[in-house]
């Protein structure tokens, strides 16, 4: 097989780069709570460290071990400025609507939101603790991935979750628009991509469900995600597709 042939886009790299991020986030925030070291400023940026270092490892270990057919010089791309346009626009557009209620308000948008932000806050405060303790959290919560990923992102910020989960979960469901920008892409070109994910950026409806800090809005992502593993013939959908589905099912907290 040609190197052409196993060689990803840009989009599609970058889709799969956030989509794994997302993914990632909830593992390292469940694995620190049951450590004794819990959810904390210190523990998240060393675990984030230490899992870039990991990457970039098995990175150089890859490009030293490729075959001679894999590393021939490929034809070098030139990145107009229309297609960088084409890619932006649409999550840039994404970004601003579901933010724009906390940057004007100050409050995260949906009073559905509160309950995962005071998940968050006892979370942290009682860090390490188990995810299904009526005693701490007074009732069980079947859905943690938002709640988890709120609490690293305060820990690693030093915001309050309040403010933490309001612009960094509604950003975290827009990076969905990216990712279906590089699916409909693989199917169909830029042009039908640009319009369909600004189409969807613009949604009203989508723009209500991802624009609260919800379950929905930070799964939102990762589904979209696995179409895209599923249907890209030039990824190990199942390494990747399985790690996606750990993610969701660590993050349901059903059997913890």
């Amino acid at each position: 097989m040609g190197v052409a042939e196993v060689r990803l886009k840009s989009i599609e790299k970058a889709a799969l780069s956030v989509g794994i991020l997302l993914a990632v986030m909830p593992l390292i925030g469940l694995v620190l709570n049951y450590s004794p070291l819990g959810i904390r400023f210190s523990s998240v940026l060393a675990s984030l460290l230490l899992l870039t270092a990991v990457f970039v490892v098995a990175i150089i270990r890859r490009r030293q071990t490729k075959t001679e057919d894999e590393g021939l010089p490929c034809r070098k791309r030139e990145i107009y400025a229309k297609s960088v346009f084409y890619a932006i626009l649409p999550i840039t557009v994404a970004v601003l609507l579901r933010v724009y209620p906390y940057l004007i308000s100050g409050l995260p948008f949906s009073v559905d939101s509160w309950p995962s932000i005071r998940y968050a806050e006892l979370l942290l405060n009682n860090t390490p603790a188990p995810l299904d303790d009526e005693n701490i959290f007074g009732s069980r919560y079947d859905y943690l991935g938002e709640k988890i990923f709120g609490a690293v992102i305060s820990a690693l910020t030093g915001l309050q979750p309040v403010h933490a989960m309001a612009f960094s979960v509604p950003i975290a469901g827009s990076f969905s628009i990216l990712i279906f920008y590089a699916l409909v892409d693989m199917l169909y070109g830029k042009e039908v991509s640009f319009i369909a994910s600004l189409f969807l950026a613009t949604a009203f409806s989508d723009v209500i469900l991802t624009a609260g800090v919800k379950g929905e809005t930070y799964a939102h992502s990762l589904y979209l995600l696995l179409i895209l593993l599923f249907l890209n013939k030039r990824l190990d959908s199942r390494a990747w597709g399985g790690f996606v589905l750990a993610s969701e099912e660590a993050s349901r907290g059903e059997r913890f």
